[in-house]
């Protein structure tokens, strides 16, 4: 798998008033491997993360994630269901992601997150790949252009079977308490804009330690 481009998104459909981070992920050979066709590949995702079992295949719509898991299901849609569940996880909340093939691009997909702090959005979708990754066989290559997305998370011994679990839980924690200084922000600097425009946000995200959303140029 590799990580090609990523953005921040103004877009009111995919979560109500909240920004979307936004990255395009090509699954290249896992293309032709559904989950169904990764031995064991289910069985391990479910053990590490047992709430996916349950989640909303289509919001609105009725039928779970789980059977959905064992009867087939492409890697590039499942990513963004471990992301959603490793933000509710570490008690941040998301609005309804949305996963989007690319169009006579057969392996491209574009997955969209309304989270009202980007940079933990896309630290999430960071440690979705690299799980969806250490969980695949051991022929698969290791996730590309992760830097793309966040830097690498610390990880700890409190983090249970989900590496960097717990750092994400603290830096959502301290998130809410800037909440409202960035919804501030956030709404005297988009004042006008149009919805689907890439914007910089980089100078409302007040737990960064490096600019990660600053506009990049797509990757060959």
């Amino acid at each position: 798998m590799r990580v090609i481009e990523r953005s921040i998104q103004e877009d009111t459909q995919a979560g109500g008033d909240a920004p979307a981070a936004r990255f395009t992920l090509d699954v290249e050979e896992l293309q032709d491997y559904p989950t169904d066709a990764l031995p064991g590949f289910t069985d391990r995702l479910l053990a590490t993360l047992p709430g996916l079992e349950e989640h909303e295949y289509l919001p609105g719509e009725p039928g779970s994630l789980g059977p959905i898991l064992r009867e087939g299901m492409c890697i590039g849609h499942l990513v963004e269901h471990v992301v959603l569940e490793l933000l509710a996880l570490a008690g941040l909340r998301a609005g309804p992601g949305g996963t989007r093939a690319v169009e006579d691009h057969p392996g491209l997909y574009t997955v969209t997150l309304a989270c009202r702090n980007e940079a933990l959005a896309l630290t999430a979708s960071r440690m979705a790949l690299e799980l969806v990754a250490s969980l695949l066989p051991p022929d698969h290559r290791p996730v590309l252009g992760l830097g793309l997305l966040a830097a690498p998370i610390e990880t700890s011994d409190a983090d249970g079977p989900v590496p960097g679990l717990a750092s994400l839980t603290m830096m959502a924690a301290a998130g809410h308490e800037h909440e409202n200084a960035r919804a501030y922000a956030r709404e005297h600097t988009l004042a006008g804009g149009r919805s689907g425009v890439a914007i910089d946000v980089a100078t409302l995200d007040l737990l960064a330690p490096v600019d990660l959303l600053a506009p990049i140029a797509p990757v060959a």
